[in-house]
């Protein structure tokens, strides 16, 4: 009977959801990313070509990705002003989108040994939870070093919440960026 009991306990551990699943394939890490080493970084604003995003949301998102990314061991950011004021000496502040190539450039102007790149790719309205502003959300994180312009770190972040666009946008940038923090506790 105990064994019973025991099984059952370890069926009913094993289903247990926890917090956050980061599914290994949705992740890439260069094989010259140096992981320990300290890294100022320049979080460049988010990006997205979807109808249903707005400024307000991007800015907050912006905001966001930079907050979560500075509780992670190892980065400094650039301040946001900074990276505002060569972004429209570069022209590049209207659009949201900056290449690879334009990112690394921005980073060097910067003094900044990577940018992070964020685009959104996915908000969409939940239509099972009728009454409740529950949205499905995806989002793209790159980190890419300056003087090479390689990309150092890649991820896909998955979002699902009832509590509208921007809390499901916020938990798919926490899952975009979990595995680096992850990766980088490991001091």
């Amino acid at each position: 009977m105990k064994k019973f009991y025991l099984i059952v306990f370890f069926v009913l551990i094993g289903c247990a959801s926890s917090k956050s699943v980061v599914q290994p394939s949705n992740i890439s890490f260069s094989s010259s990313f140096d992981i320990f080493k300290p890294y100022r970084v320049a979080v460049l604003p988010v990006s997205s070509d979807l109808q249903n995003m707005s400024d307000e949301i991007r800015n907050s998102l912006s905001e966001f990705v930079s907050f979560e990314l500075s509780k992670i061991n190892g980065f400094t950011l650039v301040e946001r002003e900074k990276i505002d004021k060569v972004l429209s000496e570069q022209a590049l502040g209207l659009t949201g989108a900056v290449d690879i190539e334009t990112a690394a450039k921005v980073g060097k102007l910067l003094g900044a040994d990577a940018v992070l790149l964020s685009q959104v790719v996915e908000l969409k309205r939940d239509e099972f939870f009728e009454e409740d502003e529950a949205y499905d959300g995806k989002i793209f994180i790159r980190l890419v070093d300056t003087s090479t312009g390689e990309i150092l770190f890649y991820s896909k972040g998955v979002g699902k919440s009832l509590e509208g666009k921007i809390p499901t946008l916020e938990q798919s940038i926490k899952n975009a960026l979990e595995p680096l923090r992850r990766k980088r506790e490991m001091k």
